[in-house]
């Protein structure tokens, strides 16, 4: 398992992944995180001086964002937004080049819808 978050040094992350009423606050913000051994979890102060306890997993660094958003053909903003089901409603289509279809050669990708998607879905 990668360690995202530093625990020797203080880090600005981004915050997300929190649930009810703390994630309609903080969910998309950045902060600075700073691991508190004693206590076992981060301390992260956002803007505006609010710091509060969160797990590991509810912080996010730039390299944990690409680790986790990366295909194999590199890095693609609007795909990384689709999640991953067993149950597909549309796949991505690499475009523009030669070989397998799972390359992108020329950096283009299309998504192609199996069925009707609904909204927010």
């Amino acid at each position: 398992r990668f360690q995202d978050v530093a625990r020797d040094r203080a880090q600005r992350v981004g915050i997300g992944g929190l649930p009810a009423d703390l994630g309609a606050e903080l969910n998309g913000r950045v902060g600075v995180a700073r691991w508190v051994e004693a206590e076992g979890h981060f301390m992260v102060t956002v803007d505006g001086g609010r710091t509060v306890a969160l797990p590991e997993e509810n912080l996010k660094t730039p390299s944990g964002v690409v680790r986790t958003n990366a295909y194999t053909q590199g890095l693609f903003e609007k795909r990384s937004w689709m999640n991953h089901s067993c149950v597909p409603n549309s796949f991505g289509l690499a475009l523009g080049g030669e070989g397998p279809p799972q390359e992108v050669q020329g950096g283009m990708v299309a998504i192609v819808a199996l069925r009707d998607i609904r909204a927010g879905e």
